[in-house]
């Protein structure tokens, strides 16, 4: 999934959330942080995606991509993160253990295994 397709995503989720009712909210609406709750997101693309604040809660997000992923003080209660893929440039929220919930380090496009 490319940026375009991920900023039409979070648009139609802030539509669901009741928070967007015309095209100039719409076209306004990408930058805010993301909001998904009790959805599946299964195998989801996040790379190098800015999801800072967002609002994830108790969500599918098994098998997504969080490489290079900026997750800082992001709220994940209740997510199911196992077999995601990180790497060493995925920023995440204070005290959060990618191990701990299952996600997978994967190295970086420039690093040597």
């Amino acid at each position: 999934m490319n940026q375009n397709e991920l900023e039409v995503r979070i648009a139609r989720h802030l539509i669901w959330l009741g928070e967007v009712r015309t095209i100039d909210e719409l076209q306004n609406s990408v930058g805010r942080p993301f909001s998904s709750h009790m959805e599946n997101l299964e195998g989801l693309d996040f790379r190098n995606t800015c999801l800072v604040q967002a609002n994830i809660i108790k969500t599918n997000l098994m098998k997504a991509r969080f490489e290079g992923a900026d997750l800082t003080g992001a709220y994940l209660y209740g997510s199911k993160l196992w077999g995601a893929t990180y790497n060493h440039k995925t920023k995440f929220p204070e005290g959060f253990n990618p191990k701990r919930r299952g996600m997978i380090l994967v190295p970086s496009s420039c690093e040597v295994e």
